[in-house]
């Protein structure tokens, strides 16, 4: 299997300071009380949003076909985002879910299942 190679580039700081309280336009999307994630199709870009003052931490899971899961955090607190780049080729199948970090058990999204 060929080895692919995921560029990863986190940002964490305040939504506000980035100006991102526009609509995002983004492909496809996964919510759960307290987190938000996005993946943009077209510049395969996963943005994570801890969208609650709750001090837990947020994250997101995802799989490119045939690459090894990954998981990216986020724990730059209410307000903060994370962003992700896939250096991936074009049309692979893609599965991702949001998930926060609680103490006890995580509470998740359902698994999206897009395009690169």
């Amino acid at each position: 299997m060929p080895v692919r190679r995921i560029t990863t580039v986190l940002v964490v700081a305040s939504a506000a300071v980035l100006g991102l309280s526009g609509v995002a336009s983004a492909s496809g999307e996964v919510v759960v009380p307290g987190a938000r994630l996005t993946f943009d199709t077209p510049t395969h870009v996963f943005t994570l949003y801890d969208t609650a003052d709750d001090g837990h931490a947020v994250y997101a899971r995802w799989q490119v076909q045939g690459s090894s899961p990954v998981v990216g955090y986020n724990r730059g607190g209410p307000g903060s985002v994370a962003r992700w780049y896939l250096d991936t080729p074009t049309g692979l199948r893609i599965t991702y879910q949001v998930c926060v970090d609680t103490e006890f058990q995580d509470v998740c999204s359902p698994t999206r299942v897009d395009r690169t």
